[in-house]
């Protein structure tokens, strides 16, 4: 399962937005990397992307990467306090910036797309702070 490709597990409404999820597995019930999208009547209002290897990363349309963060290492969980010593937990350690999310996070997840068109469409999205590009699902295969 870790060479999986990210693939598409669902999709539904999400308040007022569909939401849209791809996934891959490291293993039965635990995610490798992700990419949820929401959508609007058009519009791809918000995605976040995660990787269990680098972290996460948010976009949202008129505000861009909006958020980043990495995962910390063995080392950083042990030094935190003297109960993160005796009971240690890998956690998401705080703000990474966009680079991280640009250079990293985000290329990490959409290399592994198993559909190219749309992580093709993504990339482009992300690259911008806003975007009124017209989302159309049946364009990838994907059904609401």
């Amino acid at each position: 399962m870790d060479g999986d490709p990210v693939r598409f597990v669902s999709s539904g409404l999400s308040g007022e937005f569909v939401k849209y999820v791809f996934a891959s597995y490291l293993k039965k019930d635990y995610v490798g990397m992700s990419v949820v999208l929401y959508v609007d009547a058009k519009s791809v209002i918000k995605q976040m992307f995660f990787t269990s290897r680098s972290g996460n990363a948010e976009w949202m349309n008129g505000r861009g990467i909006s958020g980043s963060h990495f995962w910390e290492s063995e080392e950083m969980a042990r030094s935190a306090s003297y109960v993160s010593r005796r009971y240690t937990a890998i956690l998401s350690d705080g703000p990474a910036g966009e680079e991280h999310a640009e250079g990293t996070v985000i290329p990490e997840v959409l290399g592994k797309m198993e559909n190219g068109l749309l992580a093709d469409f993504i990339k482009g999205i992300v690259k911008r702070k806003r975007t009124s590009r017209v989302f159309r699902p049946e364009r990838y295969g994907l059904v609401s």
